[in-house]
């Protein structure tokens, strides 16, 4: 998000203009008065609060760099782990942007390096933006990959995939016709037809209206 302010103006533009489409007025002046209501702070919207925060410190290092200089050479940690520790986590937790490798900031390095190589408890505080998701789940990763060379190797399960989707087609339809009869039951349903009627017929009446509402009455 290079302009935040501009990315403000155009969502609440853009909210304003819903309110003109589906709830149109015959009345412009009405129209108008209605939007200066509207458009005020605290009413549809707040004014942006901008907080500047200094860039968060970098290690220059990918997480590949990182999980060898962390987890290398230790006795739980074996080469084949930490590159699958690598793949595992850039195949969507540090996703490289544009083929250039996520770097990582100190502290999710340390973090890594505090719970998953030392085993400690570790508490990260920082600010907005600076990757503590990434800095809690990278260990949890890390573990799980080294857990995952001990699991018992499966076979794949049989799978007869025509014959169960077909099962999971009409047990749906017979599920959503089963609470449809259950809430037509517990709760009187308006078809939708009826309601445009009578949105239609109270917009008639209005257009019927010899009186033109002042803008006093409205603010």
């Amino acid at each position: 998000m290079s302009d935040p302010i501009r990315t403000f103006e155009n969502l609440k533009s853009a909210y304003l203009r819903y309110f003109d489409s589906p709830y149109d007025l015959r009345f412009e002046e009405l129209v108008r008065a209605r939007g200066r209501l509207l458009d005020r702070d605290g009413v549809l919207y707040r004014e942006p609060l901008i907080e500047p925060q200094p860039a968060y410190a970098s290690t220059g290092e990918h997480v590949g760099d990182a999980a060898r200089s962390v987890l290398a050479g230790r006795a739980a940690w074996p080469a084949n782990v930490v590159g699958d520790v690598t793949g595992f986590a850039e195949a969507g937790l540090f996703l490289p942007r544009g083929g250039t490798p996520f770097e990582l900031y100190t502290h999710q390095v340390e973090m890594l390096r505090s719970s998953t190589a030392h085993g400690n408890d570790a508490v990260i505080l920082t600010g907005t933006g600076s990757g503590k998701t990434e800095a809690i789940y990278l260990p949890v990763l890390a573990a799980l990959t080294r857990e995952s060379v001990a699991w018992p190797h499966l076979p794949p399960a049989p799978r007869n995939v025509p014959q169960i989707e077909v099962y999971l087609t009409i047990g749906t339809f017979a599920l959503f016709l089963l609470f449809y009869l259950i809430a037509s039951r517990l709760i009187p349903l308006v078809p939708v037809w009826e309601v445009q009627e009578g949105q239609m017929a109270h917009s008639l009446r209005k257009v019927g209206k010899t009186h033109v509402p002042s803008i006093s009455e409205f603010e």
